[in-house]
């Protein structure tokens, strides 16, 4: 069994009060506005829908390390700056309360460690985790595209980190 299907997560998921079939990420994130349910046009407002946990495959491929790093974006009108709880070859979770819409693409600029430049990286918001009564939150961002030069500098500094979650 490869490291795909062996651990299973759980995703909280909203699904329609009528029909009971999960309403898509892009419908969810208009909290309080009423919108026809996409599998049977009923009007859904999403504070009444259902929530419900799902358990689905952990599709990561890459570890995840533990790392605070320092990240730059644009969201929406505001340049933000936050950090990495933890990264990988293939995306990070950025500790934040902005809730970016799932799918959106933003430029990031990840400062790493004796680089005198930060690394580019097109990445995709890939899901997202409502901020909890202790403030922690974010989103789960899945590299698009990263310069060659980029990925090594990245695989390097991942390589020097102990703590592999």
């Amino acid at each position: 069994m490869d490291k795909t299907t062996e651990k299973l997560i759980t995703k909280r998921l909203y699904h329609c009060p009528s029909c009971d079939k999960a309403i898509p990420e892009g419908l969810a994130g208009q909290a309080g506005a009423a919108a026809p349910c996409p599998h049977c046009k009923a009007p859904v407002r999403l504070p009444a829908s259902i929530k419900k946990d799902v358990r689905v495959r952990d599709e990561r491929i890459d570890k995840r390390y533990r790392a605070t790093l320092r990240v730059a974006y644009q969201s929406f009108d505001e340049f933000k700056s936050e950090y990495t709880r933890n990264v990988s070859r293939g995306g990070m979770f950025i500790s934040t309360h902005s809730m970016i819409p799932m799918g959106t693409r933003i430029e990031l600029h990840l400062y790493v460690p004796n680089l005198p430049e930060p690394l580019r990286i097109l990445g995709e918001v890939a899901h997202k985790k409502e901020p909890n009564e202790r403030g922690e939150g974010g989103l789960g961002i899945k590299f698009i595209e990263i310069d060659e030069a980029s990925k090594i500098h990245l695989v390097r500094y991942l390589s020097r980190i102990k703590g592999c979650i």
